[in-house]
């Protein structure tokens, strides 16, 4: 796996996935919220990646999975729980979960 943005991004130069590799970096990293397209391809879910696609990215979905798979960590794509988890992951570290005895639903 790839540990520095700049090997990520020149990696994503290479799968030709272009400026969608930053959103990916910043999944990766921040784990800010990528849009539908790249939710779709993190969660593994092919069906939803190929309607969401732009023409331009239907035919790049295999590389983006390469990039993920020889990139990227395995804990943050491959299932909608694991995209699920890394986001949860991400508001344990920052004590956003679980919400304080105010927030929480009645």
């Amino acid at each position: 796996m790839t540990t520095s943005k700049q090997d990520f991004l020149a990696a994503a130069d290479r799968y030709g996935v272009g400026h969608a590799g930053v959103s990916l970096w910043n999944w990766i990293e921040r784990r800010a919220e990528p849009g539908g397209f790249l939710t779709a391809v993190l969660s593994n879910d092919l069906a939803k990646a190929v309607d969401k696609a732009d023409d331009r990215n239907v035919e790049l979905i295999p590389n983006f999975v390469k990039l993920l798979y020889n990139h990227a960590p395995s804990g943050c794509w491959g299932s909608e729980t694991k995209v699920g988890n890394w986001q949860l992951g991400w508001a344990l570290q920052r004590g956003y979960w679980p919400p304080s005895q105010s927030e929480r639903p009645q």
